[in-house]
């Protein structure tokens, strides 16, 4: 605390030799290429009704929590990867374009997440088991996995980030 009783004020901007900045660049990128998988999973999924017809989470209750998430995560995705683009490495970095960058990851994440465990969900439970087949099916479990280890690794790449 300062004498005036107030705290200290955090730096306007990180520098470049910031030893946060690369922790930063991971959850972000991190984040950005779950959000890739997260949309490869569920777009053309949802689009190509021989492979939809075949997908544990077609019907409802399932189905209404990926079709948020099919259209908020790349939406989110795409709003802090604007701010993203204009971050250099070789510029100190706004603090508040950092906080900002870091809650869309959070809130892609956190999307993603709940989406997954909703898949994850259908699943187990063996919903829509009658339309399964080995291939569609297996196919949408693979890709459910790929995104699972990449949300996950985005998350734990969040939780690395110092506080700033």
């Amino acid at each position: 605390m300062g004498t005036s009783g107030q705290s200290p004020r955090a730096p306007y901007a990180l520098p470049v030799g910031d030893p946060r900045r690369p922790l930063i660049r991971q959850a972000v990128f991190g984040t950005l290429l779950a959000s890739a998988a997260f949309f490869i999973l569920t777009a053309p999924t949802k689009q190509i009704h021989v492979i939809y017809n075949h997908a544990p989470w077609e019907n409802d209750p399932y189905d209404t929590v990926y079709s948020f998430a099919m259209f908020l995560v790349p939406l989110v995705a795409a709003t802090f990867l604007v701010q993203v683009s204009l971050c250099l490495k070789s510029e100190s970095l706004p603090v508040s374009r950092v906080i900002s960058i870091l809650r869309g990851c959070r809130v892609a994440a956190a999307t993603m997440t709940i989406a997954l465990l909703t898949e994850w969900i259908a699943l187990l439970d063996g919903a829509n088991r009658p339309q399964w087949t080995v291939l569609q099916t297996g196919g949408l479990v693979a890709l459910l996995v790929i995104s699972t280890v990449l949300t996950g690794s985005a998350i734990h790449a969040q939780f690395r980030v110092p506080k700033i």
